[in-house]
């Protein structure tokens, strides 16, 4: 079976192990990338941080840079002027078309949007993946007080919409998802976890999730 992770920034992308990605294919979603160990990804999706100093301990780990858009225009500036780093040389552009009325299909990229999570789900799959677990794209999360913000509502429809359409598309892909989804997905080969128990420090100082 070849099993790949989506790794987004939502809450649950904080509560992985080792164990959680052992022998899998990892993909890490642009914030995401600031607090898993380089040594746990194999390709970056990357959005905003094209100047971020984390950018080069991903590239040094050998880790595959992937983006949705081209270099922006200022940053594409400042390369310029500077000199571009051997990252930015190396980066894959995904070419991103919108999804269509008859769903979506297998080597292609939606547009971009925010969030970018669906899009490395889409990616693992174009990879061969036969099983996807999704962490830390729950969509948003609930305030304090039990509300939901609009801004995530619509996050959480977009990302829902895509991802829907890669379930469809893919009955022979089993996609796993854990947290406290603000959307729900149909189909017989969607996995819900519930959210993981609290995390608390170990005495080597490194996370591990409550036993």
């Amino acid at each position: 079976m070849n099993k790949w992770t989506v790794i987004g920034s939502g809450p649950s992308g904080h509560l992985l192990d080792m164990p959680d990605v052992r022998g899998r294919k990892v993909i890490a979603v642009n914030m995401a990338a600031l607090h898993i160990p380089a040594e746990w990804i194999d390709y970056y999706l990357m959005r905003e941080m094209w100047t971020h100093e984390r950018i080069w301990s991903l590239y040094g780990s050998g880790v595959k840079m992937v983006s949705l858009r081209a270099v922006p225009r200022e940053i594409k500036d400042l390369f310029d002027k500077q000199g571009w780093p051997a990252w930015a040389r190396d980066i894959q552009f995904l070419k991103a078309v919108p999804l269509s009325d008859k769903g979506w299909e297998r080597g292609t990229y939606s547009s971009f949007r925010d969030p970018i999570g669906p899009q490395a789900v889409q990616l693992a799959v174009n990879k061969g993946a036969s099983h996807v677990a999704l962490w830390g794209m729950e969509g948003g999360f609930v305030e304090a007080d039990g509300s939901i913000k609009d801004a995530q509502v619509a996050s959480a429809e977009y990302q829902r919409e895509i991802l829907q359409a890669v379930v469809t598309a893919c009955p022979d892909v089993t996609f796993e998802m854990h947290g406290k989804l603000l959307y729900s997905l149909e189909g017989v080969n969607v996995d819900t976890i519930p959210a993981a128990p609290p995390r608390k420090e170990s005495k080597d100082g490194l996370s591990r999730t409550a036993r």
